[in-house]
């Protein structure tokens, strides 16, 4: 938790302003990886399953890890299929400075498509199964 105070506030500083959104990622994610972890224990309640309640202050330490950890997972996902695609596409499409602009923005759009795909992924294999039905 103090590494999310600290990196979201650093976001005011000109200096380190990239770590806020580091921690503002984080804080979104961990977010949703506790909204859907008590979302899926309170419908396995429902169903009348027993279940071993975690504690609030582990879920939110659990959830932040997570998300911290999802972050650096999916910016190091944008990053190891953005920077090939974008040498790939300077050599395999022809321009008179390279590829157009437009090229580079797709190969973006996908990569972080990819990437949020990857977050996605890592947080739903942290949340409890669906209800026995």
């Amino acid at each position: 938790m103090v590494v999310l105070v600290v990196s979201v506030g650093v976001s005011f500083s000109r200096e380190f302003f990239p770590f806020g959104w580091f921690g503002c990622a984080t804080a979104i994610l961990a977010a949703y990886h506790g909204f859907m972890y008590q979302n899926r224990l309170s419908q396995r309640v429902m169903e009348g399953e027993q279940i071993e309640r975690v504690t609030d202050l582990g879920l939110c330490a659990g959830s932040l890890l997570l998300g911290a950890l999802s972050t650096v997972a999916g910016s190091i996902a944008f990053f190891a299929t953005c920077i090939p695609a974008g040498v790939a596409s300077m050599s395999v499409i022809p321009g008179q400075y390279g590829p157009p602009p437009g090229v580079f923005t797709i190969i973006s759009v996908l990569c972080g498509v990819l990437s949020l795909f990857c977050v996605h992924r890592i947080i739903r294999v942290f949340v409890p199964r669906k209800p026995s039905s």
